[in-house]
């Protein structure tokens, strides 16, 4: 369980497309994901997230590690602003494609990356890792979500399990 409903869905676009044209623009998209109002403790159907079970924690992490992955273009473990920006121009790129009567400006979309990369880069480094860019994007703390998988390697972040005590 956890997954919103239709209705909360439906009714979240709704308040997210701000300028009300039935589309989801990249700025309205980066203002719904990167702001700084607290987040519901709550899926859509009332579930706690604290609630989730480690094989959900697990799976969640496995999404974001595969999302940081299409950002790191050559694959180094760390995000540039310039790796950020070039696939962010991509994705705007396929959606004037299917919208072409909606381009979003560069200026835009460089300003909007900027803001999303200060704000993942948390120890300003100039480059986000992975786990900045899963605490930031979903929540993940170091640590979390890593199943014990009998001292094998659990995690991209520790590849070196620790030694039984």
């Amino acid at each position: 369980g956890g997954a919103p409903d239709d209705d909360a869905v439906r009714q979240d676009f709704i308040d997210e497309d701000t300028d009300k044209d039935g589309k989801m623009s990249i700025e309205e998209w980066l203002a719904a994901t990167f702001h700084d109002d607290p987040q519901s403790p709550m899926y859509g159907d009332g579930t706690p997230l604290q609630e989730l079970t480690e094989e959900e924690k697990a799976e969640h992490r496995k999404i974001g590690e595969e999302e940081f992955a299409q950002f790191d273009a050559d694959g180094d473990g760390k995000l540039t602003y310039q790796e950020v920006l070039d696939f962010v121009r991509k994705e705007e790129e396929e959606e004037n494609r299917r919208h072409p009567d909606d381009p979003v400006p560069e200026g835009d979309i460089e300003e909007s990356v900027k803001e999303m990369f200060k704000e993942m880069d948390m120890d300003s480094s100039g480059h986000v890792t992975l786990p900045e860019f899963l605490d930031v994007q979903y929540d993940i703390r170091e640590g979390e979500g890593v199943l014990d998988d009998g001292g094998k390697k659990a995690s991209t972040l520790n590849p070196t399990p620790p030694k039984a005590a």
